[in-house]
């Protein structure tokens, strides 16, 4: 064979293997897909827990089904997966509870394939449905928030419905292992430890329903402290002809836990202090002290303080903002600035003056602290606290 033919020759057959390899039974065979699924349910079936159930069509092949719900934030982005899972069923239950936390007016988007034998068939494509939750049957806000005060509304979406509102430090909230437990122990225990008082003729549901409101409602508080953790909550109810089980509840416990803002002085007023003057008064001394501000428009109020609740700058802050809180409720103060304990320039205060009630007079031969310190009409304190240590006269 010449050569040329022989390299001719060799060259078909090199082809022929090729053509062979390229139609060889090892090539990979795209599989089939599975069709994507149908939904013919996605509602809310409850409120009280939120629960959503979702149902599809059986898909032809499919061993199971894979599905996944997220929240999604007001610009339509996901915030978070609240759940996940895999099923044989035709449809599926999510209920808020557990660690499955489901809210009220927020939009959720549940995403569905259907799933076979991947050996035979491709997993379908995805099928995905965005859910809006109801409303709130109860809306709390939060306003005009400070250290220590702030307003709270309630409104509910059903004008007529009976609701119970109130705030409180969130460590008592967390005593308790569940929202209904909370309820039953924490806000019933209130009512029936009222009724039982010999004085007051009424049962412990009546005494609820006397605390309870309906329509928009808004509440003023001013008993928080700083940097703290609190808890406002709400709860609809309806009263029953069931003596063992006089009080139902129709929503959920809906709350917002919030933690006040940290103490921080609005103004720059300092204050000179000086003891002036003691004298022994109906077995108390009754201690003089020049006050000198820097600023004579600044109102402020001067309050003698045990020096055992005076350690340092820390311990002195929180007996101050503490006893104001109980001088509002004993003394009914709403305006600080109408308080005669309350005063602007250059004084000399006594402690029988500012003490308005009897507990806030000095103790004979005690070690006392005076504090100065700015106040406004709410009672939030203005400027740092001006402190003096002193001893009180003896008999």
């Amino acid at each position: 064979m010449k050569l040329f033919e022989k390299m001719r020759f060799m060259a078909v057959a090199l082809i022929a293997v090729i053509g062979l390899s390229a139609c060889s039974d090892d090539d990979p065979v795209e599989l089939p897909q599975l069709d994507t699924p149908n939904l013919v349910q996605y509602v809310q079936i409850s409120d009280n827990p939120i629960t959503l159930v979702y149902a599809w069509q059986a898909v032809a092949n499919a061993t199971a089904y894979e599905y996944k719900l997220e929240a999604l934030t007001a610009e339509g982005e996901v915030a978070n997966v609240v759940t996940a899972g895999k099923t044989t069923e035709l449809s599926v239950t999510i209920v808020s509870e557990g660690n499955i936390t489901l809210d009220y007016g927020t939009e959720y988007r549940f995403t569905l394939i259907a799933v076979g034998d991947e050996a035979s068939v491709r997993n379908s494509l995805p099928v995905v449905a965005d859910f809006t939750t109801h409303e709130a049957p109860l809306t709390l806000t939060i306003e005009n928030q400070t250290y220590r005060s702030a307003s709270f509304i309630v409104k509910p979406s059903n004008a007529d419905m009976r609701y119970q509102t109130a705030m409180i430090a969130y460590d008592k909230y967390a005593q308790y292992s569940s929202d209904e437990e909370f309820i039953q122990e924490y806000e019933f225990g209130y009512y029936k430890m009222l009724a039982s008082m010999p004085w007051i003729p009424a049962t412990w549901d009546q005494v609820l329903d006397s605390y309870g409101q309906n329509g928009d409602y808004q509440f003023n508080s001013r008993s928080m402290m700083p940097s703290s953790k609190y808890i406002f909550y709400a709860y609809g109810y309806e009263l029953t002809d069931d003596p063992e089980n006089p009080v139902k509840i129709v929503t959920p416990l809906l709350k917002k836990v919030f933690i006040t803002p940290a103490w921080a002085a609005t103004s720059v007023t300092t204050f000179s202090l000086a003891i002036s003057g003691q004298e022994v008064s109906e077995g108390y001394a009754n201690v003089s002290v020049d006050v000198t501000p820097s600023d004579n428009a600044e109102q402020y109020l001067t309050m003698f303080v045990p020096a055992d609740k005076a350690t340092d700058d820390a311990a002195l802050q929180s007996y101050v903002m503490t006893t104001m809180q109980s001088l509002e409720m004993q003394a009914s103060i709403e305006d600080w600035h109408q308080s005669a304990a309350v005063n602007a320039g250059a004084k000399t205060v006594t402690s029988n003056s500012v003490a308005l009630v009897g507990s806030q007079k000095v103790s004979l031969g005690q070690p006392y602290v005076v504090a100065v310190f700015g106040v406004d009409k709410n009672g939030l304190i203005t400027t740092n606290i001006a402190s003096l240590r002193f001893d009180a006269i003896s008999e």
